[in-house]
């Protein structure tokens, strides 16, 4: 029944994506890659979210705009990033074979990149970009309010629901997590996810691009999505977002306030040794809570509210865990791409390893170093990329503080599916960026049109 309520539903928003592209994809975007988990199939086993992209697809070749794609600047970065995996691929362990790894390889990089560059055609002037973050985070903001009441009410109906409809594909994790104490939370959301980690860096990463759409959002609007999605990162219990959440906290208030940046770093400081003093002295549940994921790197602060998960000690082990089990084999290039997704669930590095929960530890074993040098290269240049399309400091400054939120969050847990509409805002703020100089190159071309008839006509 599910599948196809899903099936009705992708036919319906396709026909209507065909009809108006521009109008529909402001909604279409988020149903599919936000609404819909990952896991939900359509009838015949389809995934919604990949044919809602070859839809997009259709739509770009069908007018002729694909031609366009070929000018974007990330396009080098991504066949530099390709060919440099494809080519250490050749040089990695017999784990896995070099067809598979190539395959994988080219699944991993449409999946991670085909979004943002096609969502190329969908932005042509100033006003679909205020239809389409107006009607985003309107979106998003129905979903962490609903986060909030999931909490409060300790269940998800939804995912139930997709649970209860998806049983091979989805398990019922989302309400098992709502029974999980963690210091005063008593419960962790994960609203239309199956885990709070996904929720948590879903709305990490909806906070951090908000800077560059500020003016297409009404004020309240702003601020409700920024207070709402901070909440919600909040109620997951998760410190893989709620510390890169603080970072960008900080960061933006800071170079908001840049005039006065030495003094309220001061302050900042003053509080900070102020809380950390309390914290040792003060004993109470709230306290120790906030420092507990505060002070990440303090691990006994976490094991007084019972906290476990992620941790700067636990990332560190496993990393060299990582790298020892990997220079058995091949330290530069490691097992292969692809290796840990093809891994059985019984393999002695899920045990170790944890399930490979930080990027590092995935990239590192299945590329090695190389591998992760190649990857850190790659978001650097992306960062670079961005930066030379905004050409004052404020934006420079908010460009690297969005990088340094994201890579910091997937640092402690991983790529959890948020990629791809990551690389997909990247595209947004350039894109934007580029048509609005493009419009106000018009209007002074046509306002200096118009001063010269003015001036003929007085002649």
């Amino acid at each position: 029944m599910a599948a196809l309520l899903i099936t009705i539903l992708f036919i319906l928003f396709s026909v209507l994506l065909i009809n108006n592209p521009r109008k529909w994809f402001a909604v279409v975007l988020p149903v599919f890659y936000y609404i819909l988990p990952k896991e939900t199939c359509m009838i015949g086993g389809a995934k919604p979210n990949i044919l809602i992209l070859i839809v997009m697809l259709g739509i770009t070749m069908y007018d002729g705009e694909w031609k366009k794609l070929i000018d974007n600047k990330f396009r080098y970065i991504i066949l530099s990033y390709l060919v440099l995996s494809a080519v250490l691929s050749l040089f990695t362990s017999n784990e896995v074979s070099y067809i598979n790894q190539f395959s994988f390889l080219i699944k991993k990089t449409m999946e991670m990149f085909l979004l943002g560059v096609l969502s190329i055609v969908f932005f042509k002037q100033c006003s679909d970009f205020t239809r389409f973050v107006k009607y985003f985070y309107m979106i998003v903001l129905i979903g962490s309010i609903y986060g909030v009441v999931s909490y409060l009410i300790s269940a998800n109906p939804y995912m139930s629901f997709v649970s209860t409809s998806f049983r091979d594909g989805i398990t019922n994790g989302a309400e098992a997590f709502l029974n999980e104490v963690r210091g005063v939370l008593h419960g962790r959301v994960s609203g239309f996810s199956n885990h709070p980690l996904t929720w948590g860096q879903l709305h990490l990463l909806f906070v951090i691009v908000l800077p560059f759409f500020k003016r297409y959002l009404s004020r309240n609007l702003y601020i409700l999505s920024i207070v709402f999605s901070s909440i919600n990162i909040i109620l997951t219990g998760s410190r893989s977002s709620m510390v890169p959440l603080l970072l960008f906290l900080v960061g933006y208030f800071l170079i908001e306030n840049r005039k006065h940046f030495m003094r309220i770093l001061f302050f900042c400081g003053i509080f900070f040794a102020v809380f950390i003093l309390l914290g040792s002295f003060v004993h109470n549940e709230y306290i120790d809570t906030l420092r507990a994921y505060v002070c990440f790197w303090d691990e006994s602060a976490s094991e007084k509210i019972s906290v476990s998960g992620s941790s700067v000690s636990m990332r560190e082990n496993q990393f060299f865990d990582a790298l020892f089990f990997v220079k058995k084999n091949n330290l530069l290039s490691g097992f292969g791409y692809g290796f840990v997704s093809n891994m059985s669930e019984d393999h002695f590095l899920r045990e170790y390893l944890l399930g490979f929960e930080s990027v590092v530890l995935k990239v590192v074993v299945e590329q090695g170093i190389l591998g992760l040098i190649f990857y850190l290269l790659m978001f650097l240049f992306l960062c670079i990329g961005v930066m030379q399309y905004r050409h004052n400091l404020k934006d420079n400054l908010f460009v690297a503080l969005m990088f340094v939120c994201y890579l910091s969050s997937l640092l402690f847990t991983g790529e959890r599916c948020t990629f791809q509409l990551f690389f997909f805002f990247l595209v947004l703020i350039v894109i934007e960026k580029k048509i609005r100089r493009t419009d106000l190159l018009m209007f002074l071309k046509l306002k200096k049109l118009l001063l010269n008839k003015e001036v003929a006509a007085e002649k």
